[in-house]
Formats: C-alpha cells, structure tokens, sequence
C-alpha cells in the first residue's frame, strides 16, 4: 500500500523510494568518477612506461653505436705511426696497449651506461647482448694476449688479425658490426611499437 503522508501524492506513484534515488544516483556518479579515474590512471602509466622504454631502446642504439666506433678505434691503433724518438718494439706496444685499452674502456663504459638502463624494463635480453658483445672484446683481449706471445706463424697472424684493422670489412669487422647490428635491430622494433 502507497503512504501518501509519506511519499507525496499518489500521482507522483513512487512506492516508498523517493529519498533513496538521489543516493543511489550520487553512489552511481561517483563510481563512474571512480571508474574514470582508475582507466585514467592506468592509461597514464602505460603510456609514461612505454615513453621510457623509448628512451631506453634510443640510449641502448646510441651505446651501441659509441661501443662499435670505440672498439673499432681500439683496434686502428695498432696501425698509427709513433712520431718522435725511436723506442724499443715492447715499448711502443706497451704504449699502443694504453692508447687501445684506453679506446676499449671507454667504449665499454658507454655500452654499459646504456645497458644499466635497459635491465630495467629488457632484463633477459640485455643479459644475452652483453655476454655477446663482452665475448667480442674478451676475444680481442684474448688476441692481445697471443699477439704478444706469438713471435710469428699462424698463431701469431690469427691473433693479429683480431687485434688490427686497416679496413672495417675484415671478418672480425664484419662480425662485431653484424652483431651490433642485429641487438640495434631489436632495439629499434621497440621503438616502433
């Protein structure tokens, strides 16, 4: 039965309900704020995420780059001419080793700047481009190491064609750019995601 003294007339037919719908229709705005908010917030994360995985996936082409043109220029010293007094041959490889371990640590300081912050978001990836990269310079230490060793022979020519490089099209060249080319290669698909 309909409490007129209650509701109001019987015209405006409400069955007892009329002081509830403005809390439920209060309750159902503020979970709609509530649900936008959230959708907001979430949205928002994904894309500052996705902006700093950007950002990583551009240091880490950089770092790459600036470890190739280091490691490259470690590996053309050996062929600059010493200008001044003539010194002994160990001396000036020992002075040539400062100048190439100088270029070779520096491009590996670059390549880890980059690297440290692409563990963040990439942690297996980098893992597996680093040990690749660190086998690369680990064989040209390795070369080093031989060279001196070596008087002469094909161990000796091995070692040197690590070590040396007049060109960038010799095969250890050709396979430090290659490799860097294909970690810059995954890199860049993130970039265009």
């Amino acid at each position: 039965m309909h409490d007129a003294g209650r509701c109001g007339t019987a015209v405006e037919r409400c069955h007892c309900g009329r002081g509830r719908w403005p809390q439920i229709l209060s309750l159902l705005a503020q979970l709609t704020i509530a649900g936008c908010a959230v959708v907001g917030l979430r949205t928002w994360k994904r894309k500052l995420r996705g902006e700093h995985e950007y950002e990583a996936a551009k240091k880490v082409i950089s770092g790459l780059y600036e470890f190739y043109d280091g490691f490259m220029s470690a590996r053309k010293v050996w062929w600059l001419r010493e200008r001044g007094p003539i010194v002994s041959k160990d001396m000036r490889r020992e002075h040539m080793w400062r100048r190439a371990s100088f270029q070779l640590a520096t491009a590996t300081l670059a390549l880890d700047t980059a690297l440290s912050v692409a563990r963040v978001y990439w942690p297996h990836r980098v893992r597996a481009d680093e040990k690749a990269l660190k086998e690369k310079v680990n064989t040209f230490i390795g070369a080093y190491a031989d060279l001196g060793r070596a008087a002469e022979g094909d161990e000796y020519n091995k070692a040197f064609k690590v070590v040396c490089s007049i060109r960038d099209d010799d095969a250890f060249s050709q396979d430090v750019e290659s490799l860097v080319e294909q970690i810059a290669g995954n890199y860049r698909d993130i970039l265009r995601s």
